[in-house]
Order: structure tokens, then C-alpha cells, then sequence
């Protein structure tokens, strides 16, 4: 929204305020459950249509775990240790706190919670086309390639990837190459 200003969360409206968060993956997830969270309206899209068990495994630091137990504050406290717990329990301890676990764990967590608040739509199988952001009006609108839906934002989120549409669309640099390259995999150690 670079020619209007962040909407305030603070000020008393006559609407309640959206996002249109544009993929669905680790921080598209979390970033719609905090705007949810301080009261905002949720539309989180992704363009694939359905989840597949892709993906191979994350080391989530102290740090991530205690962003998670934040996504999680007005669960009750019983239901949120149940989740963290079980969240520990598919992974494996990394020293000072952390743990890893494989992406399609966290993955199907962060979608239970998505789907408990009443403040986010999950739309599935949207393939983003372009972002109006006209600074004369009051939303930016996001359209479609595969649907002639048009959904309105107060503000829009791109957490599509390192090959962000998003990023395309708004003409902003793409992602440069850091020179690192990171080995992930699973092994199953029960089959020795």
C-alpha cells in the first residue's frame, strides 16, 4: 500500500479492518493468524488447491516456538500445552529449546489453527493475476487468473515464496542469490 498509509487498528471504525494475505505456506499462515489475532478479517489464499504431505523438515528455534505459543494466546491453557506438546513430540529436540520436525507437522498445525479462527477464510486454488493499488481508494483489490472473483484488502500480505507474484506484480526487486546452498532431508532410522 505505498500510497496510502497503514490502516490504524486503533482508531474506532466503522468496518472492521482486512488483509488479503496471498499464500498459505509457513509465513502466510502465521502472518494471517496474527492479523487475526488483533482483530482483523483473514482472506489467506493459496494457489495450490490442495495440501500435499511435500516438504522436508524444519528446526524450529526457541524463538519460532515461542512466535507459535503466541499465535495460540486466547486458546485455553489446557488445549494450547496439549498442541505445543504434541507439536514437541513430532520432532526431535535440538539443543537450547528447539526442536525439528518435518514441514507437513507444522504445516497441518498452523492449518488447525487456521481453521478454529473464525476470523480467516482459506481459499484454496487461487492463482493471483494483479493488485490494484490505486492510492484513491480506501483498498487495494486482488483479481484472479483462474476465478473472476475480486477480494478487497485494507492491507495485502505476499507470502508467496521466493518467486513472488506479489513481488512481480508491485515491481519490486527480485530475491537475489546469497551463493548458499542447503541440504534438507529425512531419514527414517527405524529402517536400518
Amino acid at each position: 500500500n505505498a500510497g496510502r498509509p497503514i490502516p490504524s487498528m486503533n482508531e474506532k471504525e466503522d468496518h472492521q479492518r482486512t488483509a488479503v494475505v496471498i499464500g498459505a505456506s509457513l509465513a502466510g499462515m502465521s502472518a494471517a493468524l496474527g492479523l487475526a489475532k488483533v482483530g482483523m478479517k483473514v482472506e489467506l489464499l493459496d494457489k495450490k488447491q490442495d495440501r500435499s504431505r511435500q516438504g522436508a523438515v524444519l528446526g524450529l528455534a526457541p524463538n519460532g516456538l515461542k512466535a507459535l505459543e503466541e499465535l495460540l494466546v486466547g486458546s485455553n491453557d489446557n488445549e494450547q500445552s496439549d498442541m505445543l506438546r504434541k507439536l514437541r513430540e513430532s520432532g526431535i529436540p535440538m539443543p537450547k529449546g528447539g526442536v525439528m520436525l518435518p514441514w507437513a507437522v507444522l504445516r497441518d498445525f498452523l492449518f488447525d489453527l487456521v481453521g478454529r479462527n473464525d476470523n480467516i477464510s482459506y481459499r484454496p486454488g487461487l492463482v493471483m493475476l494483479d493488485i490494484d493499488d490505486d492510492p484513491s481508494s480506501p483498498s487495494a483489490k486482488v483479481t484472479f487468473s483462474n476465478n473472476d472473483l475480486v477480494l478487497e484488502g485494507d492491507i495485502i500480505v505476499g507470502a508467496d515464496g521466493v518467486n513472488s507474484r506479489v513481488r512481480q506484480v508491485l515491481g519490486l526487486p527480485a530475491a537475489l542469490q546469497t551463493g548458499t546452498t542447503c541440504w534438507r532431508g529425512v531419514l527414517d532410522a527405524s529402517k536400518s
